[in-house]
């Protein structure tokens, strides 16, 4: 189990991050899993095909 120091210092390493990479690592963290079950459910050709369909943002073109 993670200790309260141990916590201490993750949260103090984030917070040294600039706003980008603290932005970065969140949605990140947050797709991570979504991901992870999209490949599970419908397998790697089928979940590749389906990102390359779905649309970017436009900050990302």
């Amino acid at each position: 189990m993670t200790t309260v120091p141990e916590i201490f210092r993750y949260v103090s390493i984030y917070r040294a991050l600039s706003a980008g990479e603290q932005k970065a690592l969140l949605t990140s963290v947050v797709l991570l899993p979504f991901f992870s079950l999209g490949l599970r459910l419908a397998g790697l050709q089928r979940f590749q095909a389906w990102l390359d369909r779905s649309p970017l943002p436009a900050k990302c073109r």
